[in-house]
């Protein structure tokens, strides 16, 4: 998993390090504590990034959680398919997020991001 570089395993190890305190002793958790909110929004992105899907927490203005796909490739051959999802069913619910770059897709090929058989949403 390319994800999960060494510089993000430091960061994470790092980081329960410093949240061991606030599980040791709840009562020091506040809001306005800005080190525990950033120490806390870089633990939610690595782990987005290595995860690769969005974590959202009740009253969150932010996307819902969801799924995020990220494809990267030089190309995609003759007769060949790229295709970052394929799904039968996709309720309301559901939140997909594709970053797909192909560089070139050779007389064909297919990239395709999504495909559904069947109502989206």
């Amino acid at each position: 998993m390319q994800e999960l570089t060494e510089e993000r395993v430091r960061r994470l190890e790092s980081a329960a390090r410093e949240l061991a305190v606030y599980q040791r002793n709840p009562d020091l958790i506040r809001l306005e504590d800005e080190v525990l909110v950033q120490t806390l929004s870089q633990v939610r992105e690595d782990l987005e990034v290595v995860y690769g899907q969005r974590f959202t927490f009740v009253g969150e203005q932010r996307p819902t959680a969801g799924v995020r796909v990220v494809q990267r490739m030089d190309e995609v051959g003759q007769d060949a398919v790229a295709r970052a999802i394929r799904a039968r069913n996709v309720t309301d619910k559901a939140s997909v997020d594709i970053d797909q770059h192909i560089k070139t897709v050779h007389q064909g090929g297919e990239a395709t991001g999504l495909e559904v058989d069947g109502t989206l949403g």
